[in-house]
């Protein structure tokens, strides 16, 4: 049985039109850059964002006479920018305690050392 997904399209005043994703039937929805047409969808090959899908101008990276603009958009829900930072706070946060962990196991090792280990 063939799944079908969909988005809701939604726009605010001064906003462009956001519901990009269509079903099964083949409809889609498209979300169009500064430059009137349709923003392609891309996926990031940054360090930072490895993976990470976005939409960006449609003349961006082809040869073409029109100059691209600098529409950019993540595709992602709002939400997984919190989860990114998130991750990136518990990852700091692990290696901060492996730092301490070794100046630990070296400052005993230096009580040890230096005969000073009744301060242990």
């Amino acid at each position: 049985m063939a799944s079908s997904f969909s988005a809701s399209i939604s726009s605010s005043a001064g906003s462009r039109p956001r519901g990009i994703w269509g079903g099964d039937d083949g409809h889609t929805e498209v979300e169009l850059c500064d430059c009137g047409v349709a923003a392609r969808p891309r996926t990031s090959m940054t360090e930072g964002n490895l993976g990470r899908h976005f939409y960006g101008c449609a003349h961006y990276g082809r040869a073409s006479s029109q100059k691209p603009c600098n529409y950019f958009r993540w595709i992602e829900p709002p939400h997984r920018d919190e989860v990114c930072r998130l991750v990136r706070k518990v990852q700091s946060l692990e290696d901060m305690t492996r730092r301490q962990s070794v100046k630990e196991q070296n400052l005993k090792l230096c009580c040890v050392v230096h005969g000073a280990s009744s301060l242990l």
